[in-house]
């Protein structure tokens, strides 16, 4: 666990890989183009065709009625308020979906920073500790060696082994530490085989 590789990705692998920016991308991506939708329903538009309609009777009138249209009919609807205000809410909606896009990315950096640096942390720590340990261990060594000659008591030996101990919970507990934390810097680049 103290070897374990550092994990390096570039933005553009980061923004590739994490669902979050995944998701907030196609959203942006989609307000846009309905945004593009909306301003062409603006252009003029011409077309040539054949209508005809027909009614039923009625209690009053005896015959149907037919109604027909022939021709070319030309729209143009720029000035159509419904079709402008349609615009405005397209181009507000990509304003808000940019928005939530950049928050999210932000967040992503501010994920993998924090990941990144806990990471090191506890990695520090534990060479830390694992120093700690193999001076506890010799020092328990030397203190066996003097009780066989004579010059230490059991207590100090015990007490050699009671501070090995403890080093040896505070190793496994940062070893668990620095687990998560690697797990959480994977869940932060997006995880996947790619890592």
């Amino acid at each position: 666990p103290s070897n374990l590789p550092a994990l390096s990705r570039s933005t553009r692998d980061l923004l590739r890989h994490r669902p979050d920016l995944l998701a907030a991308e196609a959203r942006v991506r989609a307000a846009f183009e309905l945004a593009e939708s909306a301003r062409l329903n603006l252009l003029p538009s011409f077309s040539l065709g054949a209508n005809a309609m027909g009614g039923t009777r009625s209690l009053t009138n005896r015959f149907r009625v037919w109604e027909g249209q022939v021709g070319p009919s030309l729209d143009i609807p720029i000035y159509d308020p419904v079709r402008l205000a349609q615009v405005s809410v397209r181009r507000a909606e990509t304003k808000e979906a940019s928005a939530k896009y950049r928050a999210a990315v932000l967040k992503a950096f501010e994920e993998v920073e924090g990941a990144y640096l806990t990471t090191t942390t506890r990695r520090n720590q534990l060479a830390q500790v694992n120093g700690e340990v193999a001076s506890l261990q010799s020092a328990l060594t030397d203190a066996k060696a003097q009780r066989s000659a004579g010059t230490w008591s059991d207590l100090e030996v015990f007490t050699a082994e009671r501070r090995l101990l403890q080093a040896h919970r505070a190793q496994a507990a940062l070893r668990h530490q620095q687990l998560s934390a690697h797990l959480e810097l994977i869940k932060a680049l997006g995880g996947g085989p790619a890592l």
